[in-house]
């Protein structure tokens, strides 16, 4: 009897535990402590773009190293700025490309990473000599972290108007009533114009510091008559500076004889068949405008070629021809002329007279007349056709 009671106990202690069991929880895991999302990334900093203070708009400068300068960009929020100046002689602000090189510069100076200055005012001044008598590009624009502001209004400003005569390359602007040359005889300088020679036995004379055997002889001629003193006058000429330039060996002329009739001749040397020039027909008559500007430009090397253009460089062309010649063209010393030297023939088959001539370029062939050379001196640029024909806009 006992021990069937103790069984019995055990066999309900053993029940009860089990039901006990059963109402237990299940085991729970810990709930993980959420992440905190991270911060938004700072808004970038809305710059403006700065403005143009000195030089003033389109000033006519006596340096080729100017010093630009902006009042400084502004921003939305704290920090500091660089900037970085652009120059060009060319307002699009292009790279140069190879068909550009040698016409124009377009981009010829960039800087940046400079320090905005502490007066409202940030400054940068040019490190090289840019082209004299040119009309200049610039803008700048403010930098902060890794944002570029707005580019400034383009601004303008105008180089030292002043000549040159090196090897190989002469420019002579005229127009700053100076010259590189030698004036010789009863001529003008007229500011703003260029050099008027008044009598057929006066000349401009120009001792090249080395002979071009290749190369261009141009300018720009305005006031030229059909019908001015004298017979067959030069407009420009060449040759080895020694004694008679008619009987020079190295004889190189071009006329404007009466009516406009346009005559020229090359001499390269002492052999036979050394010599081209107009013959006949091919000596045909331009009818000039004295009021219009007129561009003159010979080029030699394998021939002799001559182009006018009315208007200035790209101009309507109004006279154009050459011809072949296989000798090389090489006086010593080599020296050129605005109107000529009297020859045998005497005076008036010397100098064109009353024409005023300026923006005189002569250099060697692979050294192509820069289209941008003498825009300093344009008047109204949106208007010239240096400008206009080049497919670009003109920011005034």
């Amino acid at each position: 009897m006992k021990l069937r009671y103790l069984a019995g106990a055990l066999a309900l202690s053993a029940a009860i535990a089990t039901a006990a069991c059963g109402d237990d929880p299940p085991p729970t895991t810990p709930t993980p402590t959420p992440t905190p999302a991270p911060p938004p990334p700072p808004a970038n900093p809305v710059l403006t773009a700065p403005r143009a203070d000195f030089p003033a708009e389109n000033d006519q400068l006596q340096t080729l190293r100017p010093m630009l300068r902006v009042l400084n960009a502004t921003a939305d929020q704290a920090g500091s700025r660089s900037y970085e100046f652009q120059v060009s002689d060319d307002p699009d602000f292009a790279p140069a490309t190879a068909s550009s090189v040698g016409r124009y510069y377009r981009l010829v100076s960039a800087q940046n990473n400079i320090p905005e200055g502490g007066d409202g005012k940030t400054q940068f001044e040019v490190g090289a000599d840019l082209q004299p008598t040119t009309r200049f590009y610039w803008r700048a624009r403010a930098r902060q972290g890794t944002v570029d502001g707005p580019w400034s209004a383009t601004a303008t400003f105008r180089t030292r108007i002043e000549g040159y005569n090196r090897a190989g390359e002469l420019f002579d602007p005229l127009t700053n009533a100076q010259s590189v040359g030698a004036l010789v005889g009863n001529l003008t300088l007229t500011p703003g114009r260029g050099v008027t020679i008044n009598t057929n036995d006066s000349h401009v004379r120009y001792n090249l510091v080395r002979t071009i055997s290749a190369g261009e002889f141009s300018f720009e001629a305005e006031g030229i008559l059909n019908n001015s003193p004298g017979d067959k006058t030069k407009m420009m000429a060449m040759y080895d500076g020694n004694g008679d330039i008619t009987t020079s060996d190295w004889r190189f002329t071009v006329e404007k004889r009466d009516g406009g009739v346009i005559a020229w001749r090359m001499i390269a040397g002492e052999p036979e068949h050394a010599q081209i020039d107009t013959v006949g027909n091919e000596r045909v008559s331009v009818n000039f405008n004295p009021g219009a500007t007129y561009f003159w430009k010979a080029t030699w090397g394998g021939g002799f070629d001559l182009s006018i253009r009315e208007g200035g460089p790209t101009g309507n062309r109004v006279y154009a021809f050459g011809k072949g010649l296989n000798h090389s063209y090489e006086p010593v010393p080599h020296v050129a002329f605005l109107g000529s030297p009297i020859g045998r023939a005497g005076a008036d088959d010397a100098s064109v007279v009353g024409a005023t001539w300026r923006l005189v370029y002569i250099a060697d062939a692979g050294k192509a007349r820069p289209i941008s050379l003498g825009t300093a001196i344009i008047e109204n640029p949106a208007d010239d056709p240096r400008i206009k024909n080049r497919g670009i806009r003109f920011v005034p």
